[in-house]
């Protein structure tokens, strides 16, 4: 979606990153990942941008929350063992704009949902808005195998299941690398941990942003 869009002048690119808890278990989920949905879902996304796109808080001109609750939505949850309350975001839409650089702005839109599905994607749209190409996590046989292994596991994270393929690229590359002796992160497609100072700092920016225009949904 990235090489696509670099390709193809005043492109957009949306990403949206879904998880698969059901709604009833959103309130152990919340307590269980305390950093927040931004942090805990989309920093993928935003490592993306930040690498990619050269998306950085202080280069943000404009920051557009879709507070539709089909596409944002923020809740109380409550920890069944102590009734300890917190509000997070469940899902949520945004688009950062970019300030202009040599003529040029970036905008780009991302979407992150805990209880969007298995399948997350990627698509790349032209300055009209129509979509020219889209990129899935899974195919159709694939989640369904996907589905029917998360029903057999209760116990481990989804997450580890649903991107198994990726952890395991992930180990490949990390080994391989070791091995050759070189230690360079580019190589291995990683972010450097001053990248990653910058994708916290975004998912804080983020979190600020929607929570500004978000009432809280009890």
């Amino acid at each position: 979606a990235v090489s696509l869009s670099r390709s193809i002048p005043k492109s957009h690119v949306f990403f949206c990153h879904n998880e698969n808890y059901p709604s009833r278990e959103l309130h152990a989920v919340v307590h269980r990942r305390p950093e927040g949905m931004i942090r805990a879902v989309a920093s993928q996304e935003l490592a993306v941008l930040v690498t990619k796109f050269g998306v950085k808080v202080d280069e943000i001109e404009a920051f557009k929350v879709n507070a539709n609750r089909l596409f944002s939505e923020r809740q109380v949850f409550y920890d069944a063992d102590g009734g300890k309350e917190r509000t997070d975001i469940s899902r949520a839409a945004f688009k950062i704009t970019t300030k202009q650089h040599h003529g040029q702005r970036r905008s780009v839109s991302v979407m992150a949902d805990r209880c969007g599905g298995l399948v997350s994607f990627a698509v790349v749209k032209s300055h009209t808005g129509k979509e020219l190409q889209r990129y899935q996590s899974h195919g159709e046989d694939e989640a369904c195998a996907v589905q029917n292994e998360l029903g057999e596991d209760k116990e481990i994270m989804h997450q580890f299941i649903i991107d198994r393929e990726e952890y395991l690229e992930l180990k490949k590359r990390v080994v391989k690398e070791i091995l050759s002796g070189n230690g360079n992160n580019k190589a291995l497609g990683l972010v450097s941990i001053e990248e990653g100072i910058e994708v916290m700092a975004l998912a804080d920016y983020c979190t600020v942003k929607i929570n500004d225009v978000l009432e809280v949904d009890s």
